[in-house]
């Protein structure tokens, strides 16, 4: 038997039985963690450090920023699909392309 803690220590563990290396796993009594007993743990929270002040309070617009500049940033398909609902569904790859880029050029404009 061999335990593999995760996927990737699966695909280890596949490759190690295609080249005839894997060697069965073995149990260390030992080698476990010591049971844990239930009560209050000691703390060590240091409480009297500095509160560090905002660097500023409520909201600050920023003006002067093209949109244009912006577009290249946007996520269209997280935009479409997750955001504005916009799916595929039985439309064709083409249509639902010519969608996209429709919305998108809309988007872009000045």
């Amino acid at each position: 038997m061999v335990y593999c803690a995760d996927a990737f220590a699966g695909l280890s563990a596949m490759r190690r039985i295609d080249e005839g290396t894997l060697s069965s796993t073995v149990f260390d009594a030992g080698a476990t963690a010591p049971a844990m007993t239930p009560g209050p743990r000691g703390t060590a929270v240091v409480r009297d450090n500095p509160v560090p002040a905002p660097p500023f309070l409520g909201s600050r617009p920023v003006d002067g920023i093209d949109p244009a500049e912006l577009y290249p940033y946007v996520n269209e398909q997280a935009l479409f699909r997750g955001r504005w609902g916009y799916r595929r569904g039985k439309m064709t790859a083409a249509a639902y392309e010519e969608l996209v880029r429709g919305r998108s050029v809309r988007c872009t404009r000045s």
